[in-house]
């Protein structure tokens, strides 16, 4: 190998190397994850507009299905607007949002319809982790959005 060759060798294999590790794992969240600070206030409003469904909440003690036997609670994000509306797993809500690199943040006041359902635990639970929320992060491509309170993940939403 010649000493030219070598120079290229030193200079590009620690690039490779560096490029080639990149990998995105889903078993955690970083909720002080940098990737979004790479993004523009547009780019982040844009992976966040559109419809999401619950696929997880924290809840201490009932399951998903048991907490919403029907319909899953959902968000819909208008960036335009700064705007969330969507269903709470009895009634449809309104209000807004702040979205600042990884941080986001809901009104703690959403108008919310006054439909009563059998179970409203599951509406409660809801609205109560929307007001706590304060980082978000996307896995899987973009496609799942995690809602953190401080470094833990308290809801899990997926593209319907």
């Amino acid at each position: 190998m010649t000493l030219r060759s070598r120079s290229w060798l030193v200079i590009f294999f620690p690039i490779l190397v560096f490029c080639g590790n990149k990998r995105e794992t889903n078993s955690t969240v970083d909720s002080h994850d940098t990737t979004n600070a790479l993004l523009s206030n547009y780019e982040r409003a844009v992976l966040l507009d559109g419809a999401w469904v619950v696929e997880y909440i924290v809840s201490p003690d009932q399951s998903l299905d048991e907490l919403y036997p029907k319909d899953k609670p959902s968000l819909l994000f208008t960036s335009r607007e700064r705007n969330v509306s969507g269903f709470t797993g009895c009634n449809n809500f309104s209000g807004a949002y702040i979205l600042d690199t990884n941080e986001l943040r809901f009104s703690p006041r959403m108008a919310v319809t006054s439909k009563t359902c059998r179970n409203m635990a599951g509406e409660d639970l809801f609205l109560e982790t929307l007001k706590q929320v304060n980082f978000y992060s996307f896995t899987d491509q973009h496609q799942t959005l995690n809602l953190i309170t401080g470094d833990r993940v308290v809801m899990r939403l997926s593209r319907p």
